[in-house]
């Protein structure tokens, strides 16, 4: 098996053996409600996914997918870095972005990223 049917199948397993599995992944999740309304609809998507299990194995890989950019997003917003979540989330949830590595918009507060990448010491 490849690794992303591996996640797949990780995660049908542990949803189907447990269910409060899920009420965990969503409250994980919901951590940072109200912060983002990219971010929130995002969340509530992935909840709406995970209630269709007719279907859940067909669609595994995008809900591992969305699960997982979600759950970065709630990291960086936690993080406190407000330029590198903001960036982070437009681009990645918000559909912000190009085909290419560094189509960010215009907007985005890069000398902020940069200096979230260089941490004082």
């Amino acid at each position: 098996e490849g690794s992303g049917n591996v996640q797949c199948l990780d995660m049908l397993r542990a949803l189907r053996r447990d269910p409060a599995t899920r009420e965990a992944l969503l409250a994980e999740l919901q951590g940072v409600r109200g912060e983002s309304p990219v971010l929130d609809a995002e969340v509530r998507r992935i909840e709406q996914s995970l209630r269709d299990e007719a279907t859940l194995e067909v669609r595994a890989r995008r809900i591992i997918e969305h699960t997982a950019l979600a759950l970065q997003a709630v990291q960086l917003l936690r993080s406190g870095r407000s330029a590198v979540s903001g960036a982070f989330i437009a681009s990645r949830l918000g559909g912000h972005w190009g085909q290419n590595l560094g189509t960010l918009e215009g907007d985005v507060p890069f000398q902020d990223v940069i200096d979230a990448s260089f941490p004082s010491h």
